[in-house]
């Protein structure tokens, strides 16, 4: 099972966690264009579920209802209509961005093509039994369902739905060619898509995320129904993983992690802190418990009581971002125990903002707001404190700490440094870079037996456990360009 990198040319659309509310983020389109009736139809996603609950990649409501959802623990893409449910395929699995296509014949089957396989298409299901269910409903939601309470697509890049007219649904040489020709040109059309009688005519929502401003909070159709409106009136911004329209940025030089048995820690140093804003900022590929982790804190700054800490960390079966003050604890709670809610192909930027002025924290992954909390005391780390970075094979790249004066565009800083986490030259101004470990080939040197603190010399360098060296204790994680 492979797995899709993302090409050149098209984002993604991040909807992380979960369960989050439709008017968090999900996308929705309510007119007549989109309304299946008695017609056949295909879809088509790119998509990671999430590890929680069922992951609606499709979803309609305003009438007879349908949907296509991803499903946890078992694995399986279910195409749910009105008299049954049925499971077209047990290969969509997590960690991964699954490139999918489904072709429903309403009097005869449904048929699953998954890129993990191969392209080739799963067993045939008999959807016949919904052949007279008239699928009259004229809203649709991507990535979410209406009313919440399941997770949304923790990653969506592509969308599209063609309402097919059942005297031209593709045959199986057809829908082979198709399949074939998207997964392995998605950016263009389809030729044998496009040849067919009414391609043309057809109703469709064609959804690519390609070149949508920042600041956008409608997304492009390229079909024939209206643009798709992101819930709650949020931001492209809010909602996406990055800001450039690129395939996947590779880091200048190779990148590593520790592997299954080292860690770094350094204890009761001064990082120079002053009361204000902090910012906490790690930069991680997939995240699961290594093979000798229970408890442990991946990127963490604390005094030496633990009183006060900003950083993030697994403990109690749970990945947590974390701000804890005056003894208490502010977190979000991102994942269940054990597993990576994050895709092999993709690495996640964590950042944790303590806004001094406001009072308030806020946990983003990649960018997005996933939780906003009222902090009822000031975070103080001006004296010693205790660094963890790089806990025992969970494959955290780089932690970093900001300290000052928070600015007014701060979310754009975290946008720009979610696209590109390998340098610092996009920082925050009037803020102070007080600690910046990085797992670099140019940051380190191998027969280190510290990984250097490059904001600060000398002051905040942490030990390797054992008595191993850098070279010894790292795992190649992302090759460079150089």
């Amino acid at each position: 099972m492979r797995g899709t990198p993302i090409p050149a040319g098209r984002d993604q659309l991040g909807l992380y966690g979960g369960p989050i509310s439709v008017g968090s983020g999900a996308m929705s389109v309510t007119d007549s264009e989109v309304v299946i009736g008695l017609n056949d139809f295909m879809i088509e996603f790119w998509a990671i579920r999430s590890h929680e609950k069922q992951c609606y990649i499709l979803y309609f409501s305003g009438g007879v209802q349908c949907s296509l959802v991803g499903v946890p623990g078992t694995d399986q893409l279910r195409l749910n209509l009105p008299v049954s449910t049925y499971i077209l395929s047990n290969n969509f699995v997590g960690d991964r961005l699954i490139h999918g296509l489904v072709f429903a014949h309403r009097s005869g089957y449904a048929y699953a093509y998954m890129d993990n396989v191969d392209g080739y298409a799963e067993t045939g299901k008999d959807i016949s039994g919904d052949a007279a269910s008239n699928l009259n409903a004229n809203n649709v939601y991507w990535g979410g369902r209406l009313g919440g309470g399941e997770s949304i697509l923790r990653t969506l890049a592509m969308a599209r739905l063609f309402i097919i007219d059942p005297s031209d649904f593709p045959d199986e040489d057809e829908r082979m060619a198709i399949a074939a020709q998207r997964f392995d040109a998605p950016t263009v059309e389809s030729p044998a898509l496009a040849r067919r009688t009414n391609y043309a005519t057809e109703r469709r929502i064609d959804v690519d995320f390609v070149d949508v401003d920042q600041i956008a909070t409608t997304v492009p159709n390229h079909g024939t129904a209206p643009d798709l409106t992101i819930g709650s009136t949020k931001a492209w911004r809010h909602v996406r993983t990055r800001v450039a329209s690129t395939a996947m940025e590779r880091p200048p030089v190779d990148w590593f992690h520790l592997d299954g048995t080292h860690t770094t820690s350094a204890s009761t140093v001064a990082l120079g802190c002053s009361s204000g804003s902090f910012i906490s900022e790690a930069v991680a590929l997939d995240l699961h418990v290594g093979p000798t982790l229970s408890a442990w804190y991946l990127w963490r700054v604390a005094n030496a009581a633990a009183t006060e800490a900003i950083g993030l960390y697994y403990y109690n079966n749970e990945w947590r971002q974390e701000l804890r003050t005056n003894s208490v604890n502010y977190i979000n709670t991102m994942w269940e125990p054990g597993q990576s809610d994050f895709g092999r192909y993709q690495r996640s930027v964590f950042h944790t903002v303590y806004d001094a002025d406001a009072g308030k924290v806020y946990h983003l992954i990649n960018n997005q707001i996933l939780r906003t909390l009222t902090v009822a005391q000031a975070l103080n780390l001006s004296g010693n404190v205790d660094i963890s970075f790089a806990a025992r094979g969970t494959r955290i790249l780089a932690g970093r700490l900001w300290n000052g004066s928070l600015p007014s565009d701060w979310r754009d800083v975290t946008a720009a440094r979610v696209s590109y986490p390998w340098t610092v030259d996009r920082t925050f101004t009037g803020m102070d870079l007080k600690a910046n470990h990085e797992l670099s080939a140019t940051a380190q040197e191998a027969d280190s037996t510290v990984i250097k603190n490059r904001a600060q010399a000398s002051i905040g360098d942490l030990k390797i456990s054992g008595s191993d060296d850098y070279g010894t204790a790292r795992l190649m994680a992302m090759r460079g360009t150089a």
